[in-house]
């Protein structure tokens, strides 16, 4: 069976910030169906996903940091919200559709997010030299089966 079926884009690897590490507030833990761990949220692979694990509510207030080796200039936001894995597990669970990323610098910058089946969305940024990106999850769009909100792909453009 195959697992994913990668589309290349016009950037090199080159065009984004190496993430050295994931941490998450919460994660939902593992099932049947696999895992669901922070470090999943940047590992290169759309159909892993890191699903928030709170308790209480609908993801929102959850967050993931994300943190670079080295002082980096971040110019963009390339993010695939929810379980990108197919277009119906995205429609299943819930995503972000509002997210602050906090930098290391003391900035923030709001997001507005689309539901994007299943591509990873682009997203312009005031440019910031940072160490670690803290994504806090302010709104999400509901799914139909799956009460956790969970990210497939986050990647920053330098």
């Amino acid at each position: 069976a195959i697992s994913e079926i990668l589309g290349w884009d016009d950037l090199p690897d080159a065009a984004f910030a190496g993430v050295t590490g994931v941490a998450a507030a919460s994660e939902l833990p593992s099932d049947a169906d696999g895992a669901y761990s922070a470090s999943q949220a940047a590992d290169g692979v759309r159909d892993t996903y890191w699903c928030e694990g709170g308790k209480a509510g609908d993801g929102a207030g959850e967050s993931l940091t994300f943190t670079f080796d080295a002082p980096t200039r971040i110019t963009g936001l390339s993010l695939c919200n929810g379980m990108c894995g197919s277009v119906d597990m995205l429609k299943k669970g819930n995503a972000p559709s509002r997210v602050t990323l906090a930098f290391s610098d003391g900035s923030t910058q709001a997001v507005d997010l689309k539901a994007v089946m299943p591509l990873p969305q682009t997203v312009t940024l005031t440019p910031v030299t940072t160490s670690s990106v803290k994504m806090t999850i302010d709104a999400v769009r509901a799914g139909t089966e799956f009460p956790d909100t969970c990210v497939s792909e986050v990647q920053f453009k330098k």
